[in-house]
């Protein structure tokens, strides 16, 4: 049980009858206007969510464009945050990570 997660923070569980061995899950921020923290937040998202990963030994991770959707954050603002950590983190570690973009209409809307 989860017990809920704090926004910028993420647990992980068993994949259960998904074709994964683990789900990760993370809360990333509403987008207000850029000034409530929502940069650091979405940040935080990506590395707790890598370092569970690495912690579980994960090979590979998936992230959609975390807080994009329904939440506000600007498309390119949040893919160049994705970019910008996820980059980091492979710096240092040996992991295959995926940035899912639904299609172009999405990312351009």
């Amino acid at each position: 049980m989860l017990h809920g997660c704090e926004t910028g923070n993420a647990k992980i569980t068993n994949g259960y009858r998904l074709p994964c061995k683990y789900v990760i899950h993370t809360v990333g921020p509403i987008w207000l206007d850029g000034k409530h923290q929502e940069q650091k937040l979405l940040e935080s998202c990506y590395n707790t969510s890598l370092n569970l990963a690495k912690e579980y030994s994960c090979e590979s991770v998936a992230f959609p464009l975390i807080s994009s959707g329904i939440y506000g954050y600007p498309k390119d603002q949040a893919l160049k945050v994705a970019i910008d950590i996820i980059g980091k983190f492979l710096l240092e570690n040996e992991m295959t990570v995926f940035i899912v973009i639904f299609d172009r209409k999405a990312y351009l809307d």
